[in-house]
């Protein structure tokens, strides 16, 4: 049976506009726990409202703005943002956390440790920035967090893979962030994988796209041939 969606519900979606996409659905569960509704038709409805705003990547930070993200050092998560929020209302948390990072007011943990994490908190691994998104200790790989956060109701594999245009890995701007899914991958580091050059980074990645359709075609028609999980041309096949 198909929900249909009341004014009560809109309204809640309304408030919920400048929080994070997966607090806000778990918000929403709580207020509504006879509204069965999943993550993707939650994020998906949000979304067509206009209630998600953390999809304008256009947000200017003024020196005003910088000054107040730099007083909440030292403060947790919740308490940070929301001292953060009465000045500044159309800040959504995705671009106040990130700007506190950029910033170094939040100071990644080494992996490992036994203190345990706050939520939003952030750790390195392996050289790249997890954040902590759940209770008791669920993180994700930031790029990922902010990708899903700024492209809410968009399915994608536990496989993809999430590069930074610039090759900066510490810039979680929502535009320097790219999803490349996992048959990708590969073929996008050949051609050289990320690079300091936004634009050559786009063009790689235009370029293993193409590299991968060519391989698909080819493997369809009968001149390419897998072996040992790798595609080949046939030798001798005379090309047109």
């Amino acid at each position: 049976m198909r929900r249909r969606w009341e004014k009560k519900h809109l309204d809640f979606l309304k408030e919920t506009q400048n929080m994070l996409m997966m607090k806000a659905y778990n918000q929403f569960c709580k207020a509504f726990p006879d509204f069965s509704i999943s993550y993707i038709g939650f994020a998906n409805k949000r979304s067509k409202c206009g209630f998600c705003k953390a999809q304008n990547k256009r947000l200017k930070w003024t020196s005003e703005m910088l000054e107040a993200v730099k007083k909440t050092k030292g403060q947790d998560s919740y308490t940070a943002y929301k001292s953060f929020y009465q000045m500044f209302k159309n800040v959504t948390e995705t671009a106040f956390h990130n700007q506190r990072s950029l910033l170094g007011v939040v100071k990644s943990k080494p992996h490992g440790s036994n203190k345990r994490a706050k939520l939003y908190e952030e750790r390195l691994k392996s050289g790249y920035v997890q954040i902590k998104v759940a209770e008791p200790a669920v993180w994700k790989s930031k790029a990922r967090w902010v990708w899903e956060e700024t492209h809410p109701g968009e399915q994608i594999e536990k496989s993809d893979s999430f590069f930074f245009l610039n090759g900066d890995n510490r810039d979680f701007r929502p535009e320097n962030i790219e999803r490349l899914e996992a048959k990708y991958r590969t073929t996008f580091l050949y051609f050289g994988g990320p690079d300091k050059n936004p634009e050559v980074t786009k063009i790689r990645i235009l370029q293993a796209k193409i590299r991968v359709a060519q391989l698909d075609l080819g493997e369809k028609v009968g001149i390419v041939k897998k072996i040992k999980g790798t595609r080949i041309e046939i030798k001798g096949h005379k090309k047109k």
